[in-house]
C-alpha cells in the first residue's frame, strides 16, 4: 500500500458515509516529560557513524545476528513479567491492544500477535503455508525457513496463565489481499480481526485494484491505475474514527503503519488515537531527490510526548533531541521509524540503551548485540500506580532449527 492514496470524499456511486462519532474515546491523561537531548559527545559519535547502509535495510540470512525484532521481544517480555504478577495478585486481567495498518500478507501481524499473546496458535510459518494453498502458488521452502527462523520464540510448555489476551486489528484495503487473508484458517486466534478498510486523513471512499499480480509498490498511484483497470471503492476512515469504533477505551499498546509515505496522512487523522498510543512504528522513504517530511513528523510527535528512532538492522538512531540532517536524506530506501511515548519509562529506557550501546561500540558486531540482549544485569523499573517493581528478564534464547526445511516438511 505504498502507492499514493487519493480519497474521494464526494463519490457519486456510493452515498456519503455518516460521520462516525469520535467522542467515544475518552481523554487519556498521561505524563508528558520533555525529551532528553543528546550530549555533545553523543552527537559527535553519531555524526561519525555510517548508517542506513545495506545492513540496515536488508535482512541478512545466517550469522550470529538475531532478527530486528530482538529488542522488541525483550521490551514486551519484560513487561509481561509485570502483567503476569498483576494477574496473580488479582489487580487486573491484562490485554494487549494493537492496530496494524497495511496488513499485506499478514505474516508480520501474525508474528506480532504471537509476541503479545505468547500463544503458539499465531504461527507465521503455518499462516504462510495456508496462503500458498489459497492462492495456488508453489510453496517456497526458503521463505518458509526464513519465517521459521524469524518467528518469535514461544516455549512449548506455556500454561494458559502464561498467555495474554489480545485485541488485535489488521487493516488491509486491497480487495484481493483481503479475500486471501479472510480465507486463512483462524481457529483459536481469539481477538485477531482483519478489516477490509482504508485509513487516510479524511473520511470518504478510495479506489483500489480488484486484483494485482504484484504488490503494487511501483505504481505511481492507484487512482491512475484505476483509470484503465478494474477497481473497487473501499470505505475510508480516519485513524480516530476506526479506533473509536473498534478500540474505544484504554491504551493502544502498539500501532503499526506499513503503508509507505501514506503513514503521515494517517497520523494527521489520528491525533486522539496517538494520545493513547504507547508505541508507534511507521515506514519512511528517504530520498535526496525530494524534501523529506520526516523532520516535521518527528517534531510533531515530540510535542505529543514521543521520542523517535530511525530503525536499522539491530540498531536504533535516536532522532528526537539528536537531530541531524543525515536523517532526512542519505540514500533512496524505505526504512522504519519507531516512536515510544515518554510516559512508558521502561520501554524508553530500553530503546535508549540500544542507542547508547551502539554509540559506545561503533563496530556493532554480533557479539556486542548478543551481549546486550543477554545481559541479565540490565533491569527495568516499571511503575504501576504508586509502586515500582523491578523486573529482569532471563537471557533470550532463540530457537534454532535442527535442519533446513525441505519441501516435504512443508
Amino acid at each position: 500500500l505504498s502507492s499514493s492514496l487519493e480519497v474521494d470524499q464526494t463519490s457519486d456511486s456510493i452515498s456519503p458515509l455518516p460521520l462516525i462519532a469520535e467522542e467515544a474515546m475518552g481523554p487519556t491523561k498521561r505524563i508528558n516529560p520533555p525529551a532528553t537531548a543528546c550530549t555533545q559527545s553523543q552527537m559527535s559519535a553519531l555524526l561519525k557513524m555510517k548508517f542506513l547502509e545495506t545492513q540496515d535495510t536488508v535482512t541478512k540470512e545466517g550469522g550470529d545476528l538475531p532478527h530486528r525484532l530482538a529488542w522488541k521481544e525483550r521490551m514486551i517480555l519484560e513487561e509481561q513479567l509485570i502483567r503476569k504478577k498483576q494477574r496473580i495478585d488479582g489487580e487486573s486481567e491484562p490485554i494487549y491492544r494493537s492496530i496494524h495498518v497495511g496488513c499485506g500478507n499478514g505474516t508480520r501481524a501474525i508474528n506480532h500477535a504471537r509476541l503479545l499473546s505468547r500463544n503458539q496458535i499465531f504461527n507465521p510459518r503455518t499462516w504462510t503455508y495456508h496462503l500458498f494453498q489459497n492462492t495456488n502458488r508453489k510453496k517456497d521452502p526458503e521463505m518458509m525457513l526464513k519465517l521459521y527462523n524469524e518467528r518469535v520464540p514461544v516455549p512449548d510448555n506455556l500454561k494458559q496463565s502464561d498467555k495474554f489476551d489480545i485485541d488485535f486489528h489488521c487493516i488491509e484495503p486491497r480487495p484481493d489481499l483481503f479475500e486471501t487473508l479472510d480465507k486463512n484458517p483462524k481457529d483459536g486466534m481469539a481477538g485477531f480481526r482483519i478489516h477490509n478498510l482504508a485509513l487516510a486523513e479524511h473520511q470518504g471512499w478510495t479506489k483500489f485494484p480488484q486484483k494485482l499480480d504484484h504488490q503494487g509498490n511501483d505504481l505511481p498511484s492507484y487512482s491512475e491505475y484505476c483509470q484503465s483497470n478494474q477497481c473497487k471503492e473501499i470505505e475510508t476512515l480516519t485513524l480516530d474514527q476506526f479506533a473509536s469504533s473498534f478500540i474505544p477505551n484504554g491504551l493502544i499498546d502498539t500501532l503499526y503503519l506499513k503503508i509507505g509515505q501514506n503513514g503521515n496522512k494517517v497520523l494527521k487523522g489520528g491525533t486522539k488515537t496517538l494520545d493513547r498510543t504507547r508505541y508507534l512504528e511507521f515506514e519512511h522513504f528517504i530520498s535526496d531527490r525530494e524534501q523529506s517530511e520526516l523532520p516535521s513528523i518527528v517534531e510533531r510527535l515530540n510535542t505529543m510526548g514521543f521520542t523517535c528512532y530511525l530503525m536499522g538492522k539491530n540498531r536504533l538512531f535516536k532522532m528526537t533531541g539528536c537531530w541531524t540532517d543525515k536523517y532526512s536524506y542519505n540514500t533512496e530506501t524505505l526504512t522504519n521509524v519507531g516512536c515510544v511515548h515518554r510516559s512508558e519509562k521502561a520501554w524508553l529506557s530500553l530503546m535508549d540503551d540500544v542507542f547508547n550501546w551502539m554509540i559506545e561500540s561503533p563496530t556493532n558486531n554480533g557479539m556486542f548485540w548478543k551481549d546486550f540482549l543477554n545481559d541479565t544485569r540490565i533491569s527495568r523499573v516499571v511503575e504501576t500506580n504508586n509502586s515500582s517493581t523491578i523486573g529482569a528478564v532471563p537471557a533470550i534464547v532463540r530457537e534454532e532449527p535442527k535442519q533446513k526445511c525441505s519441501s516435504a516438511d512443508i
